[in-house]
C-alpha cells in the first residue's frame, strides 16, 4: 500500500504544473476537472489535507475564479510533498534478522 501511497503524491505534482498551465492559460474548466481528480485520489489514500485544496481548486475552476489559482496550486504542492513525507516515516523499516 505504501508504494501507491507514495505514488500518488509523486505522479500528482505532475498534476499540479497541468493545472498552472490551465489556469495561465484561463482554461477554469480544465482546473475544475484536475482538481476533482486529485480530489477523488486523495479521498481514496485519506489525504484530508490535499483532498481539501483539490476540493477549492475544483470550484475555483467551477466558478471561473482564475486569479488564487496560482497561490492554492503552490499550497497543494506544499501539503502533498507533507503527504509524502509522513508516508515514507511511517514505513516500516526493514528489521535485520540474528
Amino acid at each position: 500500500m505504501n508504494h501507491i501511497t507514495l505514488r500518488f503524491p509523486d505522479d500528482t505534482i505532475g498534476r499540479c504544473d497541468e493545472i498552472r498551465a490551465a489556469a495561465d492559460r484561463g482554461e477554469a474548466h480544465t482546473v475544475q476537472i484536475l482538481g476533482n481528480d486529485i480530489k477523488c485520489g486523495a479521498a481514496r489514500l485519506a489525504l484530508d489535507e490535499v483532498r481539501n485544496l483539490a476540493a477549492a481548486l475544483e470550484a475555483l475552476g467551477r466558478n471561473t475564479r482564475i486569479d488564487p489559482m496560482a497561490a492554492m496550486v503552490d499550497l497543494l504542492e506544499s501539503e502533498l510533498a507533507s503527504a509524502r513525507r509522513a508516508v515514507v516515516d511511517s514505513a516500516p523499516q526493514p528489521t535485520c534478522l540474528p
